[in-house]
């Protein structure tokens, strides 16, 4: 059924374009009225002319063609940089706040820390080698009323030895009742 259809409006085509209508050997010998056709003749001189012009124009037409994608292309790559660079503004807005933010909290700590070490820096120091020395300090005072001490035995059990000793104090490592080279604990 769509065949036939299809044939019928084929066929109907044929017949509004030539004004004939359509049969199967008529077809194949058919040429239209008042068309010369010469299979090798040569276009005539304005044709020929019009030809030129046009592919003149065709060719001025791509040229500019190239240069409007060129153009697009420029547009886009920026647009996409311009992207690129908010983003990057928008972080360096955040870091700067973070910045900020963590600066703060730095100045807020070293007033703590400070006012720790002033804290550490007067009165009795605290912790077990400090003990240790303090009492032994007291004890001394009560046996030796007068003077300085020269020398004094502390002893306490290290794993190193203190970070910074004052330049009259010297450290020794006692190992099995030994008193041996400073060194390292294992």
């Amino acid at each position: 059924k769509e065949a036939c259809a299809r044939a019928r409006d084929e066929k109907a085509a044929w017949r509004t374009i030539t004004g004939e209508t359509y049969g199967d050997k008529k077809a194949a010998t058919w040429a239209a009225v008042g068309v010369k056709t010469e299979p090798h003749a040569q276009p005539p001189a304005d044709l020929q002319r019009y030809l030129d012009v046009t592919d003149a124009q065709l060719a001025a037409i791509n040229q500019r063609l190239g240069a409007l994608l060129a153009e697009h292309k420029r547009h886009t790559d920026t647009a996409q940089q311009l992207n690129q660079l908010r983003e990057r503004a928008e972080r360096t807005e955040r870091i700067r706040g973070k910045l900020t933010h963590d600066e703060a909290e730095l100045r807020a700590w070293e007033t703590k820390v400070e006012a720790t070490r002033q804290r550490a820096s007067s009165g009795r120091k605290i912790g077990l080698i400090h003990d240790l020395a303090y009492s032994l300090n007291e004890t001394l005072r009560m046996v030796i009323a007068f003077g300085d001490i020269e020398t004094a035995l502390i002893f306490g059990t290290l794993k190193a030895p203190p970070a910074s000793l004052p330049r009259t104090t010297s450290a020794y490592w006692i190992e099995n009742g030994v008193v041996a080279q400073l060194k390292e604990a294992a």
